[in-house]
């Protein structure tokens, strides 16, 4: 497999520094960077996005992400006006105080545990925590994922599955 990548550092101007700017100013132009390099190297563009975004709270969701999906589009079309990839938008997000413990044990729950039952998730949309890594010390804290948008239409074992595999990716983790 080969993965593509930008990094961009987002500036501020001087006269907007008190304004919280949470969306991705330049996400139309990395979109389009991105999209050519995968056509670059396998001679065509991808039909299908998967993106994991960092960083939204959730009364900035609807906001951040109606703007990014239509920078987004329009990268697409400017590229081909017949170019409409599938696309799977993830907010990630770390800053919660929910912890999972198994019954019967004062130990954390083992790495790759999933919950997405709506005792605990929002029945009105689609979240779940996974616990993607053995905590090597204290207690483990799962990663809360909203799936805002997906027209890929995964089911919520393949976007788990995904997420937890990406989660290796890193050569460093290993637990």
């Amino acid at each position: 497999s080969r993965y593509f990548k930008e990094v961009y550092q987002q500036h501020r101007p001087e006269s907007a520094r008190n304004e919280s700017r949470e969306y991705i100013v330049d996400m139309k132009a990395i979109m389009k960077s991105l999209i050519q390099q995968y056509e670059r190297h396998r001679g065509y563009p991808p039909n299908a996005i998967v993106m994991y975004r960092d960083g939204i709270s959730e009364s900035e969701f609807d906001t951040v992400f109606g703007k990014e999906l239509t920078a987004i589009r329009e990268a697409c079309v400017e590229l081909s006006p017949v170019y409409r990839p599938y696309l799977t938008y993830i907010v990630v997000n770390k800053r919660h105080h929910t912890r999972f413990f198994p019954m019967n044990s004062e130990k954390n729950v083992q790495a790759g545990t999933v919950v997405d039952s709506h005792d605990i998730t929002n029945p009105t949309t689609y979240d779940f925590y996974l616990n993607s890594h053995h905590a090597a010390l204290g207690t483990s804290r799962p990663t809360h994922y909203h799936v805002l948008y997906d027209d890929n239409k995964l089911r919520p074992d393949e976007v788990q599955m995904l997420t937890y595999a990406l989660c290796y990716t890193y050569a460093r983790c290993t637990r």
